[in-house]
């Protein structure tokens, strides 16, 4: 698997982990056990996309007045 496709897969389980977890506390939950299945850097790097996502949605919605 190419870096791109792992960048691609990592991205949209972020963007699934966003819709389906609403609060922290089930978000924080979901990433404990990706840290446990599949290591620590999966875990960090899955969380990184999910913040990225998130701050982006975030300026997107204070550029345009949303709230």
């Amino acid at each position: 698997m190419g870096n791109y496709q792992e960048a691609w897969f990592r991205h949209n389980e972020a963007v699934w982990v966003l819709k389906t977890y609403r609060s922290k506390r089930t978000r924080t939950t979901y990433l404990d056990s990706v840290g446990e299945k599949r290591g620590q850097a999966a875990r960090a790097a899955l969380r990184a996309e999910m913040l990225l996502i998130y701050n982006f949605k975030e300026e997107k919605k204070n550029a345009t007045g949303k709230h």
